[in-house]
């Protein structure tokens, strides 16, 4: 699991941030993502290789898994969010106010005053195209 819960805001003996490039977590069978409290966290994914884009990997089977941003969580992410079978929820006053956030879980809750902004021109991510159909003609 990654957990990352911070303390109190502006108190320096208090671990608040984590900063780094040429990141990706992989979270392995029920391994989880839980950013808690007042953090900031700014990481971006690889630009390049067989991980390009991605930050936080999920295992593709963990459907009893729900990945936690809540309370007052500052994030700038370069990179997806990727855990297809299981749920990624955003609450309180979590914000991904920059970077490159893609998110990819069986089901993306936002509540309270929860936001994610996203420009991925340079994040290596592959676009994720919304609202497309697939249509089978002969």
């Amino acid at each position: 699991s990654f957990d990352f819960n911070g303390g109190v805001r502006n108190d320096p003996s208090v671990l608040t941030a984590i900063n780094g490039t040429g990141v990706t977590v992989y979270m392995a069978n029920t391994s989880n993502l839980t950013l808690n409290g007042n953090v900031r966290l700014n990481v971006a994914a690889p630009t390049s290789g067989p991980f390009s884009g991605i930050l936080f990997f999920g295992a593709r089977n963990a459907t009893a898994v729900t990945n936690k941003i809540s309370g007052t969580v500052e994030t700038t992410l370069q990179g997806a969010v990727y855990a297809p079978a299981s749920l990624i929820e955003y609450t309180g006053n979590s914000t991904g106010s920059g970077g490159c956030t893609q998110v990819v879980g069986r089901l993306v809750t936002l509540t309270g005053n929860s936001t994610v902004k996203s420009d991925c021109a340079t994040a290596g991510t592959k676009t994720i195209y919304a609202n497309e159909k697939v249509l089978i003609s002969e």
